[in-house]
């Protein structure tokens, strides 16, 4: 964090030892320690990762037990090389594990990456290999859990040793390195074959993709080891592999995006004519720029560096010394099971960190450019054409200047528009999905220069309806439509660019109409003369609050879903009724209703003959007048209610439950209120006649 820099070297003669020493800025020593180990039985070996966190530095070893049993070990070390603590772990049944692959931090913890393989002691040969993931409290190193990422291997391919792990904010994980397969050339059969492999778990270890890729004809199958592979995974998920070529150190260039679909691959051939390089550096940034150098020694008194930066904005026409493009793997998918793991042993504290002494000396490097290639970028527009129609298919093509080497983006509505096939760096085909008013846009990687091109997607109409035949309302014109979204319409009189027609007499109208994707379609319509009018039956007089009911004569042709019309004026009042033929074609009448007062009364035979001669055969009142209130009952002489009703309308038939009455005499009682006037009760008598 302070810009100072770490780095490790190992002393692979007796008494071995790790280094690890901090080195300011300006190229000072700040501080170097010698890792050994405090057990006699323990031999240290390399240190494979350094990291930092949280203002602590960690890093990881292979060390040697007895009977060749390789220790695990993680150690934590303050900014000033004191080690806090050291965890070794280990298995009675594994011969051959390397050091931890990768740290991973998350809050409070720290998560180990070991590839473990397991042998046939007899053989010295490969059974199987997993990925132990170890998690420990990153305070004390304390053990957390741990779990085995298992591989179901076949004839070729016999498990994989990841090299590069990498966890990403949804806790997915990453993962690169190589497969172990059958080596014909060693007699125990099975070994680190440089046959590449990329692989994502998410949070539980559940597999999301696992793929490795072989190699084809075009190139040598001398990738035969570590020695000619390394890879690199950046934070955009993409993973980048170095091959090497044993022979003539021709280094393929291979990228990889999150789903292990191929994003560039490209063959480079240094330019030294030097075979063997003494050391190889590969770093993938997240642009996708590759940074490579080797070195190697010309002469015993010089060492030679080639150090190239080559960029994925790179086109295919870039000159020699940045590559070429070209195809060299072949995909094919594995399978990987999460399952149960426990370290068989545990260490604590086994390394130890003591002060020695740096010299430092200056020296002198001599820089040569030795091949440069310029992007430049000041230039960019899209063409094409700017209308289309739905699931039809176009071309779009961007002009830039021929000097520009960065990679173009193109931005679509991918729930519009789809692209057909991967586009290139100046010509995009895409598929329409839907009606789509919008941009397709064009940048370059990393550059703020961008282009927009505006398009209309149209759906093609399916038809042109210009309704039934209608009439003409008497003094107004009829308008005809043909509906909106046709390219130019074309009228029988010959007029255009309007989708209405304003038809003032009777005959027969016409339209042409071509939608945006060239279909033609047509339609009439009969307009024809109307002599209708509104006629209203009514009686001129009413008695005061009486009804008044008006019978209405419907149109010829039955709109009129009803046709009587009732009415309660209290006083003499004139009416307008309107009828509407169709939409604003209307037709009136006047109507006069006199309210007349005629007489009100109420009058009671006192006599009825209910013998079905029609005459005189029910008991009920006379009435004249409108009523608000009505009961009628009759008794009989012994007090029994032989009739009863609220219906001023509904008279006596002279039974009881359906058996006729006896003549004799009977007694009737009437509550009733009529309009404007108070309630009232009368009663009578009354002479059942057979």
């Amino acid at each position: 964090p302070n810009g100072n820099v770490l780095f490790t070297s190992f002393n692979s003669i007796f008494p071995y030892n790790a280094t690890l020493s901090c080195i300011s800025p300006n190229g000072n020593i700040v501080w170097a320690k010698k890792i050994t180990s405090s057990n006699a039985n323990i031999t240290i070996g390399a240190i494979y990762n350094i990291d930092i966190y949280n203002n602590a530095v960690y890093f990881t070893t292979a060390c040697q037990g007895p009977l060749f049993e390789i220790i695990e070990t993680i150690t934590k070390m303050d900014f000033i090389g004191n080690i806090l603590w050291t965890k070794g772990f280990s298995n009675d049944y594994s011969r051959g594990s390397q050091g931890g692959t990768s740290l991973m931090f998350q809050s409070d913890t720290i998560t180990i990456i070991n590839n473990i393989n397991y042998y046939d002691n007899s053989l010295f040969k490969v059974d199987s290999v997993a990925l132990a993931f170890t998690k420990l409290n990153i305070n004390t190193g304390a053990l957390i859990s741990s779990y085995k990422l298992a591989t179901i291997t076949d004839n070729f391919f016999k498990g994989i040793s990841a090299q590069q792990c990498k966890m990403f904010n949804n806790n997915s994980i990453s993962l690169s390195g190589i497969i172990s397969a059958p080596l014909t050339d060693f007699p125990w059969g099975i070994g680190f074959s440089g046959i590449p492999f990329t692989a994502t778990v998410d949070k539980n270890l559940k597999t999301i993709q696992a793929t490795y890729f072989t190699y084809n004809n075009a190139i040598s199958n001398s990738f035969d080891g570590q020695s000619n592979f390394q890879t690199q995974i950046n934070d955009n998920k993409q993973t980048g592999f170095l091959l090497t070529d044993s022979w003539d150190r021709t280094g393929y260039f291979v990228i990889f995006d999150s789903n292990a679909v191929i994003k560039r691959s490209r063959v480079f051939r240094p330019l030294s004519s030097f075979i063997f390089p003494l050391e190889r550096t590969f770093y993938l940034d997240n642009a996708s720029t590759i940074f490579y150098s080797f070195d190697y020694n010309p002469n015993l008194n010089q060492t030679d560096v080639e150090y190239s930066r080559i960029s994925d904005l790179a086109a295919a026409n870039t000159i020699d010394c940045f590559g070429r493009d070209t195809v060299v793997t072949i995909p094919h998918s594995f399978t990987m099971i999460k399952d149960s793991f426990l370290w068989d042993n545990q260490f604590e504290n086994i390394l130890t960190a003591t002060p020695f002494t740096v010299t430092e000396q200056p020296f002198t490097i001599n820089q040569q450019v030795i091949c440069t290639q310029t992007s430049i970028c000041d230039t960019i527009k899209i063409k094409g054409t700017p209308q289309h129609c739905t699931n039809t298919t176009a071309t779009l093509t961007l002009y830039k200047n021929p000097q520009c080497l960065r990679k173009v983006n193109w931005i679509v509505d991918t729930t519009a528009i789809k692209i057909i096939t991967p586009p290139n760096d100046t010509i995009i085909n895409v598929k329409f999905l839907k009606n789509f008013h919008g941009y397709i846009k064009a940048t370059f990687d990393g550059c703020v220069l961008q282009d927009s091109f505006y398009i209309d997607v149209y759906a093609a109409k399916q038809k042109l309806d210009l309704g039934k035949d209608t009439m003409l309302c008497p003094g107004k014109p009829s308008v005809i439509a043909a509906g909106a979204g046709f390219k130019s319409y074309l009228w029988q009189d010959g007029t255009t660019a309007t989708q209405t027609f304003t038809a003032s007499q009777s005959g027969i109208y016409s339209v042409k109409a071509i939608d945006s994707c060239g279909n033609i379609f047509n339609d009439t319509v009969m307009v024809n003369t109307m002599n209708d009018s509104l006629s209203v039956n009514y009686s001129p007089s009413i008695c005061s609050y009486d009804t008044a009911t008006i019978f209405l004569d419907p149109a010829n042709d039955g709109i009129l879903f009803s046709n009587t019309l009732k009415l309660f004026p209290s006083t003499t009042t004139l009416f307008t009724v309107s009828g509407e033929r169709f939409l604003n074609c209307v037709f009136s009448d006047t109507v006069l209703i006199k309210v007349i007062n005629c007489p009100v009364y109420i009058y009671f035979p006192n006599a009825f003959t209910p013998n079905n001669d029609n005459r005189n055969d029910y008991f009920k009142p006379f009435i004249s007048g409108r009523f608000e209130q009505y009961e009628l009952a009759v008794y009989n002489r012994f007090g029994q209610v032989v009739f009863a009703t609220n219906n001023m309308r509904q008279g006596w038939d002279g039974t009881l439950k359906g058996q006729p009455q006896d003549p004799a005499s009977f007694i009737w009682q009437c509550h009733y209120k009529m309009k404007g006037d108070s309630a009232k009760f009368i009663k009578g008598s009354l002479l059942l006649i057979r």
